[in-house]
């Protein structure tokens, strides 16, 4: 199936250990009829009976289903992963295989890839709680295919176990690594504007203007990261780097080794004193004053993502922002001339 003909996003939720209280956290911030559909994979033992899918029905007033093969994914409704079974999706269908006789323990693999390859750029993969690498690989195969992706960081619902996400975010594929709670609201705000940006694609009456810079575009990343963008389709180039900026319009990481301090800078409140070399119109612009303190603006806030990592791990993570970054560079370029 054409991932860009798609009719409508696909959110494929991987979690392990804790992922309950990481779901719980997910679903607070996602309205009843978000537009998309969500499947659910979780690390289940096959010895058990799932009531994962009567656990989801707390949290949400949206459909919950669980998975049987061949099911068709409808948006505003939940699906949700049996025990002891291996899930992959075929045009736009559920397709359920028994797992093997010896555990396949890399089911957020399985499914991310074959929701990559059959619906491409309206895939979205998501990693919670866990305590294992699953995830890792099938994120970067939804970035190959044009997808979005996210990673839980600390907060009010965990993860209680951070291996999972913090190998996803450790690729520097990750879109969005935000806590939990955060999710369904970006989801909502990206979706939305991939479509608004959709339309003005398919409405724009300049097609030929369009093709007079694609060369030069094509030569610019030709140059900055050696791969050739000319055998794409001009409309499919086009709202792939339009859905790119949509998502990495402004962002600052920041890592640290220590928790405690990662705490402190996510508080994002400073005393008084602290702010003597902040003028008066940065002050009223970017804080609001609370009691004796300073807090910094919740906009400011949401641009800050912040994620414990290795010094392995940060090594990973900065040499893909410092390349990400070196593209941005030659976009903005580019756009000054």
């Amino acid at each position: 199936m054409d991932g860009s003909a798609f009719p409508f996003p696909v959110v494929g939720i991987g979690a392990s250990a804790g992922g309950i209280e990481a779901l719980d956290g997910f679903f607070r911030g996602l309205p009843a009829n978000p537009g998309f559909a969500v499947v659910i994979v979780t690390h289940l033992s096959p010895e058990r009976d799932s009531f994962l899918h009567e656990i989801i029905r707390r949290f949400t007033t949206m459909p919950v289903t669980t998975i049987s093969n061949e099911l068709e994914l409808e948006p505003d409704c939940i699906f949700v992963l049996p025990s002891n079974a291996v899930l992959t999706v075929e045009k736009g269908r559920l397709m359920v295989r028994k797992n093997a006789g010896h555990r396949e323990r890399k089911s957020i693999d399985i499914f991310f890839s074959s929701l990559a390859i059959d619906v491409g750029e309206m895939a979205v993969g998501i990693v919670l709680s866990g305590g294992d690498g699953d995830g890792t690989l099938g994120i970067k195969a939804i970035k190959e295919r044009g997808g979005l992706t996210f990673a839980q960081v600390r907060d009010g619902f965990g993860p209680g176990h951070p291996d999972m996400p913090a190998s996803a975010i450790a690729t520097g594929l990750v879109d969005f690594a935000i806590p939990v709670e955060q999710m369904g609201h970006k989801l909502i705000e990206l979706t939305q504007g991939n479509k608004l940006l959709d339309g003005l694609i398919e409405e724009s009456d300049d097609e030929q203007g369009i093709h007079r810079v694609m060369p030069e575009i094509y030569a610019i990343l030709r140059n900055q990261i050696r791969h050739d963008f000319s055998g794409y389709k001009t409309r499919t180039f086009v709202r792939r780097v339009l859905r790119r900026m949509n998502v990495s319009r402004a962002q600052v990481f920041a890592t640290d080794i220590d928790e405690r301090a990662l705490a402190v800078a996510r508080a994002a409140r400073y005393p008084e004193a602290m702010l003597d070399n902040v003028s008066p119109e940065r002050r009223k612009r970017f804080f609001v004053l609370d009691g004796a303190s300073y807090l910094l603006s919740k906009d400011v806030r949401e641009l800050c993502i912040f994620s414990p990592h290795s010094v392995a791990a940060l090594d990973a993570l900065s040499s893909r922002l410092g390349a990400l970054g070196r593209v941005q560079g030659s976009r903005q370029q580019f756009a000054k001339r």
